[in-house]
C-alpha cells in the first residue's frame, strides 16, 4: 500500500493492481518490430474469446496479418511482399455462432507509390487466413498505407506540370 496526497488536505491509501500474470514477460513476440490494432470478433465481446486478428509491422510499416489463438500461442499469418494491410477486420456470418464462423476483411495497399499493382480488398479464412478472395481496385484508385488516411477522388489533384516527377500538387480546376 502506499498513500498518495490528493489535494493537501485529505490522503487516500491505493493499492498497487496487476494488470498482467507474473509470466507476462514470457510471452512470445512474434516480431522485434511488434503487432497493433488487435481485434476479435465484437458481436461476442460478452464472452471469453481465444482468438485475436492484428497487424504485424515488419520493419516501419504493417506488412502481415496474425492470427494468433492465445490458449495455444499458435499464430497463423497472412503476407503479400510488397503490400501493407489495413486494421483486420472480422464479420461474423450471419446466424452463426462459433467463435470462427466468419471472415477478415482487410484493404492491401501497395508500399512502393510507384508500384503497377493494384490495391485490394482481402478477404480471409479467419482460423488460417487462406485466401477466400481479393477485389481489386481500379488501376487509378491510390489507397493510403495504414489505417489512419483521408481519401479524396484522384481527379481533385494533378502533379505540378513545372516537375513531373515532384511530389507537389496543385488543385485541378476540373
Amino acid at each position: 500500500m502506499s498513500t498518495v496526497d490528493l489535494n493537501s488536505v485529505t490522503t487516500e491509501s491505493i493499492s498497487r493492481i496487476a494488470i498482467f500474470n507474473d509470466d507476462f514477460d514470457k510471452f512470445q513476440s512474434y516480431t522485434l518490430a511488434g503487432t497493433d490494432f488487435p481485434t476479435v470478433d465484437i458481436s461476442r465481446l460478452d464472452k471469453e474469446q481465444d482468438d485475436f486478428w492484428s497487424l504485424g509491422v515488419g520493419n516501419f510499416v504493417a506488412d502481415r496479418i496474425y492470427h494468433s489463438k492465445i490458449s495455444t500461442g499458435e499464430r497463423w499469418i497472412w503476407r503479400k511482399p510488397g503490400f501493407s494491410p489495413s486494421e483486420p477486420i472480422f464479420v461474423r456470418e450471419p446466424g452463426k455462432t462459433d467463435s470462427l464462423e466468419g471472415v477478415i476483411i482487410s484493404v492491401a495497399s501497395p508500399v512502393d507509390v510507384n508500384s503497377t499493382e493494384k490495391a485490394f480488398v482481402l478477404i480471409l479464412e479467419p482460423e488460417d487466413l487462406s485466401e477466400i478472395a481479393r477485389i481489386y481496385f481500379e488501376e487509378d484508385v491510390k489507397i493510403a498505407l495504414g489505417f489512419h488516411g483521408i481519401f479524396v477522388p484522384l481527379k481533385i489533384f494533378r502533379i505540378s506540370k513545372k516537375d513531373k516527377n515532384s511530389a507537389d500538387f496543385e488543385p485541378c480546376s476540373t
